[in-house]
C-alpha cells in the first residue's frame, strides 16, 4: 500500500505504524479502516463522529471515533506544550524523552486519548454541528468547541521522526554569512531541536554568546497589556543587552534564541522595539516555536522597526511559511514533499536550499550591477538629448523651432536601447565561478557603490559634457550658419 498524505510527517507515522502491524487499509466519507494484530488479523472499521482540523493557534488535532467494540474515543495528537497542558496526568519520562529527542534534532509529536461517555458526547455533538454550520468566524466556533472536549487526556506517547537537512545547506549558510547578510531562523520546532539544528548547520558556533529568551521567570501576560510583567521583562531584556555588549567587547559574537510565547510577552509588554535592538547586536537569531503569524510579524519588525530599512528575503518551504513570504519584500520558495503553497506566494521558486547560493551570490550580483548601468544609462541619453534641445533653444531666440526631424524623434529611443539591451544580457563583472568563491563581492549591492548619489552626479554631468561636445561639432559643421537681418533668428 502506497500512502498520499497532507505533509510528511503524517506519512512517515502511517508508514511506521503499517512496519509495527497495524495497517490503515482505506477510509470512505464517514470511516475507516484498520488491520492488524491487535484486531487478531481482522479488519476493524472506526466509524468517524467528528474532527478537529490542526490550525496552528491550536497547535494540535483530534478526531472522535466510535471503535468496532462501540467505545466512544477522543484521539488528539500535537506539540508537547499544549498536550502536556491538558493532560489528566504526566509519567516523569515523557518530558525527558522529549527533551532527548529535541536535542537529537527530532520533531516530535505527543499522542493522547480519552474515552468519551456517552452523554457528554450525545450533548456536545450538536454544538460540533452547529459550529460547522455557521457562516461567520466559524473557525473560532469550532476551535471553541473542541477545546471543551479536549481535556483530562490520558498521554499514550510520544514520536521523534528526523527531518533530514538538504544538501550543502551548511555551506550555504556560510557563504549567505560571508556576503554580509544576517540570516534569521523561523520556525515552528521545540527549541531543543532547532538550536541543535542551528548547531549542526553553523548558525550557531561553539564560541558564541548564546542568550535564550523563555517565560520562565517573567510570567504570563495578564491579558490587561502586560503591565505586571512588563518589569520584570524589561529587566531581562535590559540583562541580555548587558551580555551581548560584554561578548563584543571581548570579540565574541552573540546568538539570541527567542520562542513564540516570549515573543508574546513581549508583545503585550510593548517592549518588541528593546528586543530588536538586541536582536540586531547578534550574529544569529533562533525564533522557535513560532505560528505563521509571528513569522510575519517578526518580519514586519525587522522592516519597520531597524533604522538603515534592510529588504527583507524570507525562504518557506510548507503552507506555515506562507504569511512570512508575502510579509517579506522578496519571497524564496522552496518546492518539495511539503506542497506548493510557498511555491505559489512567492516571487522566485528553487528546488533546494542551496541554490540560494546561485540565486544571490551570482544571479542577485549580476542583476543588481544591470539594473544600475540601466538607470544611469536611461538618465545620461535622456539628459544629453534634453540638454541639446535646451541649447538650441536659446540659439533659436526661443522660436519653438525643433531641432530634430521626426524620424530622429521616433528612432532616438529604438536605436539607444540596444546597447543596454546588450549589457543586461552579457555584461558580468566577475563569472559564476568567482562570484561563488568570493561572497563577499555580493557587499557591492548592500552599500549601494554601483548606484548612488556620487553615480547620479557623474552621470549628469558626463551628460552635460557629452552634449557640450555634440553641439560644438554640430556648429562646426554648419559653417554656412550666420546671422541675418532676421532679428535673433539663424538663418543659412
Amino acid at each position: 500500500i502506497r500512502y498520499e498524505a497532507e505533509s510528511p510527517d503524517e506519512g512517515a507515522l502511517v508508514d511506521a505504524a503499517s512496519d509495527l502491524g497495524l495497517v490503515f487499509c482505506g477510509r470512505s466519507a464517514g470511516s475507516l479502516t484498520v488491520r492488524g494484530s491487535q484486531l487478531r488479523g481482522e479488519s476493524g472499521k472506526y466509524e468517524i463522529l467528528a474532527l478537529n482540523a490542526f490550525t496552528s493557534d491550536r497547535k494540535r488535532m483530534s478526531v472522535v471515533v466510535r471503535s468496532p467494540e462501540g467505545k466512544n474515543l477522543l484521539l488528539v495528537k500535537g506539540a508537547d506544550e499544549v498536550m502536556l497542558e491538558r493532560a489528566e496526568s504526566v509519567d516523569v519520562c515523557i518530558p525527558e524523552h522529549l527533551s532527548t529527542f529535541a536535542r537529537g534534532g527530532l520533531r516530535t509529536l505527543v499522542f493522547g486519548k480519552r474515552e468519551l461517555p456517552e452523554d457528554e458526547l450525545t450533548e456536545w455533538l450538536p454544538r460540533y454541528e452547529e459550529a460547522q454550520a455557521a457562516t461567520r468566524n466559524r473557525q473560532e466556533l469550532l476551535a471553541e468547541v473542541a477545546e471543551k472536549l479536549e481535556v483530562k487526556l490520558r498521554i499514550l506517547g510520544v514520536t521523534a521522526i528526523e527531518d533530514k537537512l538538504q544538501e550543502d545547506v551548511a555551506n550555504t549558510i556560510g557563504k549567505i554569512h560571508g556576503a554580509g547578510i544576517h540570516l534569521w531562523v523561523l520556525t515552528g520546532d521545540k527549541m531543543e531541536t532547532a538550536v541543535n539544528i542551528a548547531h549542526s548547520t553553523g548558525l550557531i558556533k561553539h564560541d558564541m554568546e548564546v542568550m535564550t529568551c523563555t517565560t520562565e521567570g517573567v510570567g504570563e501576560h495578564d491579558g490587561a497589556g502586560g503591565a505586571s510583567s512588563k518589569p520584570l521583562i524589561a529587566e531581562h531584556l535590559h540583562h541580555l543587552a548587558r551580555r551581548a555588549d560584554d561578548a563584543a567587547a571581548v570579540g565574541r559574537k552573540a546568538a539570541l534564541v527567542i520562542t513564540g510565547r516570549y515573543l508574546e510577552q513581549i508583545s503585550f509588554a510593548r517592549l518588541t522595539l528593546e528586543l530588536l535592538e538586541i536582536a540586531e547586536r547578534c550574529a544569529t537569531v533562533v525564533a522557535c516555536r513560532f505560528s505563521p503569524w509571528q513569522k510575519a510579524q517578526v518580519v514586519q519588525l525587522v522592516r519597520e522597526g531597524v533604522r538603515s530599512h534592510p529588504v527583507t528575503l524570507a525562504v518557506g518551504d510548507g503552507a506555515n511559511d506562507v504569511p512570512m513570504i508575502q510579509a517579506a519584500q522578496v519571497g524564496v520558495g522552496i518546492s518539495g514533499r511539503e506542497g506548493r503553497q510557498a511555491v505559489d506566494a512567492s516571487d522566485f521558486s528553487i528546488a533546494q536550499f542551496r541554490f540560494l547560493q546561485r540565486l544571490l551570490l551570482v544571479h542577485g550580483h549580476w542583476d543588481y550591477r544591470r539594473a544600475c548601468k540601466f538607470i544611469l544609462y536611461t538618465f545620461w541619453k535622456n539628459a544629453v538629448l534634453t540638454l541639446m534641445l535646451f541649447y538650441y533653444t536659446l540659439i533659436s531666440g526661443f522660436s519653438g523651432t525643433s531641432m530634430f526631424e521626426p524620424l530622429t524623434w521616433a528612432s532616438f529611443n529604438a536605436i539607444l536601447a540596444f546597447p543596454v539591451i546588450a549589457t543586461g544580457v552579457f555584461d558580468r563583472d566577475v563569472d559564476a565561478k568567482q562570484a561563488l568563491e568570493h561572497p563577499w563581492l555580493y557587499a557591492t549591492g548592500r552599500e549601494r557603490t554601483d548606484l548612488n548619489v556620487i553615480k547620479m552626479v557623474e552621470t549628469m554631468l558626463s551628460a552635460f559634457l557629452h552634449s557640450m561636445i555634440l553641439l560644438g561639432v554640430i556648429y562646426l559643421a554648419y559653417n554656412g550658419l550666420d546671422m541675418a537681418d532676421l532679428g535673433d533668428f539663424f538663418t543659412f
